[in-house]
């Protein structure tokens, strides 16, 4: 079993701060909460009050993408798009490797910034526009990434890959977990009947050709596309991207804005057509996305309760069921209004 990155106590962070960065002795660290594979640590200069945060990739991330991602940042942002800005180490070199039992695991450093997050239910129609806007610009500058080329190899790889795994559904994967205690038997009746019929949705409604494509950042939401102090929109935690359509990260956000917390299916039409909107004011869709965009969302939903079936492995969790019903919730409407 692989060593996790949450699993680093913070005495060997702070030494690997001081060896590689030239941290002071006192320097406080505090252990960020949220992350799978990854994790990352508030580090505070006591002595000047300045804040970073450390990312420690774990070992089931590809060093290449890794890689990528440093390169990736600095690009957006000579782009003029507000991304992670990262600080290199002694060596002048802003990813290196810190050893933990036996193994290396990749490390980055990035300037903190005091970031204001909004939820659906906060959220104003001006800042989701301009976070809209935002993204639509991120996609028209990513068209320019010079190593856009790895990320579609990679895409086309995962897709060959793809049809070589064995699959359960979502529901199959709920029902194999310990959530499944946290609902009743009518209600994962419902989960049953709404997963069919999405499922059935998902393949008799293949999006039409072509659709317009782009480096996304594939896991979009209000928690990664974030308001700066000056009002700018930060977008950061990148480590799902890849080379995909426009549609499905629309998707993906119109998704989140539901499974984030309960609010009416009226105030997630209203936000859904404040984020489209917005994004066409800088970027206009084709017929093909748009009409793409409920299918995707649904093949999100399902991939999204499926992973969230095995969080937690041991013990029910109140959050995760949650975020499963809403995602059941949102499928059965989206199946009902576009059919």
């Amino acid at each position: 079993m692989y060593p996790k990155a949450k699993e680093i106590a913070n005495n060997i962070i702070l030494h690997h701060l001081r060896k590689m960065w030239n941290f002071e002795a006192n320097t406080k660290l505090t252990l960020l909460s949220g992350g799978t594979e990854s994790a990352a640590w508030i580090i505070e200069k006591k002595n000047d009050g300045n804040k970073w945060v450390a990312k420690v990739f774990g070992l089931g991330e590809d060093l290449d993408k890794v890689k990528d991602e440093v390169r990736l940042y600095q690009f957006l942002i000579d782009s003029g798009i507000c991304a992670p800005i990262l600080k290199a180490d002694i060596n002048d070199q802003e990813l290196n490797f810190i050893d933990f039992k036996g193994y290396q695991l990749p490390v980055i450093l990035m300037r903190f910034e005091d970031l204001l997050m909004r939820t659906p239910s906060t959220v104003t129609q001006a800042e989701l526009s301009k976070i809209a806007r935002e993204t639509a610009r991120m996609h028209k500058v990513l068209l320019g990434y010079p190593n856009k080329g790895f990320l579609t190899t990679e895409k086309l790889s995962a897709d060959e890959r793809s049809g070589e795994e064995e699959t359960i559904s979502a529901y199959e994967a709920l029902m194999q977990s310990v959530h499944a205690e946290k609902f009743s038997k009518e209600q994962l009746e419902k989960f049953a009947e709404a997963d069919f019929k999405m499922e059935e949705f998902i393949k008799t409604n293949t999006p039409i050709l072509p659709l317009t494509e782009s480096i996304i950042h594939a896991d979009l939401s209000l928690e990664h596309a974030q308001l700066l102090p000056d009002g700018n929109v930060y977008f950061f935690d990148f480590a799902d991207r890849s080379w995909g359509t426009v549609a499905q990260e629309l998707a993906t956000f119109t998704t989140m804005l539901y499974q984030w917390e309960d609010i009416s299916f009226q105030k997630w039409e209203e936000l859904r057509r404040w984020l489209i909107d917005g994004y066409q004011t800088i970027k206009p869709l084709t017929n093909n996305d748009l009409r793409a965009i409920p299918q995707k969302a649904l093949i999100r939903l399902l991939g999204a309760n499926k992973y969230l079936a095995v969080l937690d492995k041991n013990t029910p969790n109140e959050h995760i069921a949650n975020w499963i019903r809403r995602g059941y919730e949102l499928g059965e409407y989206l199946v009902s209004t576009n059919t």
